[in-house]
């Protein structure tokens, strides 16, 4: 099963085309060096909540509906289930990180 990560990486290489924007363009409309947008879209590295915001901004979308990868936003129940089942898959330090992110996102 792929990972949160792999699945940004695919989802954010997907919207910047349909964007019709380049990764320069992206990395230019967000602040983030080319490098990383690169390295994100190759699954290459993992972004900050800041990146994931400024990437979501972007977009002129939340970060939710940026991770939304199969369009499940729709079906609370469906993002419920997902959701905790994503979360009991996460180790210790990334469940963190996500509880951080689910606080920041629900302020």
């Amino acid at each position: 099963m792929p990972n949160v990560f792999e699945n940004l990486a695919t989802h954010l290489k997907t919207r910047r085309k349909q964007a019709g924007i380049s990764q320069e363009e992206l990395a230019r409309q967000t602040g983030i060096s080319l490098t990383l947008i690169r390295d994100i879209e190759r699954k290459a590295a993992n972004p900050t909540l800041s990146s994931l915001a400024k990437i979501a901004d972007a977009f002129d979308i939340s970060i939710a509906e940026l991770l939304d990868f199969n369009n499940e936003l729709k079906d609370s129940a469906k993002i419920s289930s997902t959701l905790v089942k994503e979360l009991r898959q996460l180790p210790p330090d990334k469940l963190r990180l996500m509880l951080e992110f689910i606080r920041i996102a629900t302020m």
